[in-house]
């Protein structure tokens, strides 16, 4: 039990690593992956230490190779199906295939997708959680001007969601927008 959290623990930090990764940093196709990428922070912080915090930035190589270490420990050690609010293997398979191909590493990405994608019709993850394309995307994306019905945010095709809801309230680190909302005065 204790690996799963340590699982979905090592999946989140890949996906924060990868976004920082992508917003921040060179791509890892550019020079090899020896450009400067995000600092990499692997151990806690268990006591004040000013001079921790000036950690000196990875190279992008650096960074993905965690990535991938990360990933591959979560696909080894998440279980096999969960709720669409909890991480699984094929959570960590998807994410690896998307990081390899931001790497241009398009051999691992056939690689790991054949791991959740079959070669032939029904399109179905052969193992774990049974993820599978919606028929029409219309079931995920409703029209705009269906306001009342919503997307299947828990359907076949989610591979793991963040719900937020109406008592998300902002304030509360949900978002940039909500703290530059102009606030009609309280009378």
């Amino acid at each position: 039990m204790a690996n799963n959290y340590r699982g979905e623990a090592r999946l989140l930090r890949a996906l924060c690593y990868y976004s920082l990764l992508t917003l921040y940093s060179r791509p890892s196709w550019d020079v090899n992956g020896d450009s400067t990428g995000v600092p990499l922070r692997l151990n806690a912080e268990l006591e004040l230490n000013p001079a921790a915090n000036s950690l000196a930035r990875s190279k992008v190589s650096e960074v993905y190779a965690q990535i991938i270490t990360d990933l591959n420990f979560a696909e080894t050690n998440l279980p096999a199906t969960a709720t669409p609010t909890r991480a699984h293997r094929n959570t960590a398979i998807a994410l690896k295939t998307r990081v390899y191909l931001s790497m241009g590493q398009y051999a691992n990405v056939i690689t790991e997708a054949n791991k959740i994608v079959p070669n032939s019709p029904p399109f179905i993850a052969p193992s774990g959680v049974a993820n599978r394309l919606e028929a029409n995307i219309a079931t995920v994306f409703p029209p705009l001007n269906n306001p009342p019905v919503q997307g299947t945010y828990v359907g076949p095709e989610v591979l793991l969601t963040m719900p937020f809801t109406a008592l998300d309230l902002p304030g509360t680190q949900n978002g940039l927008g909500s703290y530059f909302k102009i606030q009609a005065p309280m009378v």
